[in-house]
């Protein structure tokens, strides 16, 4: 959750809770739970790595007690982000020929769903657990980041993604890396691979 919808005034800059290893668009890192579907030992375990091959079009989910997994299988993607929810479910979002795409658990028909083309003409959707906390489980949110002309967008999953709000105007670039800093804030960078 992020108080006020808004950036705050004045920015309050940290180092990551867990630093981003991140390096291209097509491969991101998530620190996070034991396994998938597994919670139970909370939500700062191991270090969980997304891949999307090219070749096949599959996306692969990894971490080093779970060997690499395919999750799904689509075609022409140019930018992928992974996180998990509360329940170790994956989250992953990306952009696939120009259009932004989430995988995520849909409490409502109690399973993994894609929805397509909720952020058009969105180049870098940025998923994220804003606090995994335990203290923070009742109030802990999946977010999700995006670069929409110049503009600096969110959404949550307690609105089902459905609620745009703005953060910052003037933005150029995608968004590279949006996690928990250690000051307990979320914290956005925005620039280009």
């Amino acid at each position: 959750m992020i108080p006020g919808n808004a950036l705050s005034t004045p920015p309050q800059p940290a180092p990551f809770t867990f630093p981003s290893q991140r390096v291209d668009p097509l491969t991101d890192f998530e620190f996070a739970g034991v396994g998938l579907q597994d919670p139970s030992q909370g939500l700062n375990v191991q270090m969980w790595k997304l891949r999307y091959l090219e070749l096949t079009g599959e996306f692969m989910i990894s971490a080093p007690n779970y060997p690499e997994t395919s999750q799904f299988v689509r075609a022409n993607v140019s930018y992928v982000s992974l996180s998990f929810d509360s329940n170790m479910n994956p989250f992953i979002s990306f952009t696939e020929a120009g259009v932004s795409t989430l995988w995520w658990f849909d409490t409502v028909p109690e399973a993994q769903i894609f929805s397509n083309n909720i952020i058009p003409t969105s180049s870098s959707p940025y998923a994220t657990l804003d606090d995994t906390r335990v203290s923070q489980s009742a109030e802990r949110d999946n977010l999700l980041f995006y670069v929409r002309g110049e503009s600096l967008y969110y959404r949550q999953q307690r609105d089902r993604y459905t609620i745009e709000r703005l953060l910052a105007t003037g933005v150029v670039g995608e968004v590279l890396v949006a996690a928990m800093q250690t000051n307990l804030r979320v914290g956005i960078i925005v620039g280009s691979f």
